[in-house]
């Protein structure tokens, strides 16, 4: 099984410089993932996701809620 984490909002540069202090992560459990989706809807930030540690992706919603499905 894949490992899954989302980032809602900027989060960090590669050298670790923070670029959003409002940034939140879930992890990609059914649960997660509506959280998530919630909170971008809300929050109105752009959505990342990371699979198995590799660079963080951005998506669109609609593709975070055809990843729960």
């Amino acid at each position: 099984m894949a490992s899954l984490v989302i980032r809602i909002g900027e989060g960090r540069s590669k050298s670790g410089k923070i670029l959003d202090h409002d940034t939140h992560w879930y992890n990609g459990t059914d649960k997660g993932i509506i959280s998530a989706m919630a909170d971008a809807k809300a929050s109105g930030k752009s959505i990342f996701i990371s699979r198995n540690g590799s660079a963080y992706k951005e998506i669109t919603l609609k593709e975070l809620s055809n990843i729960k499905e």
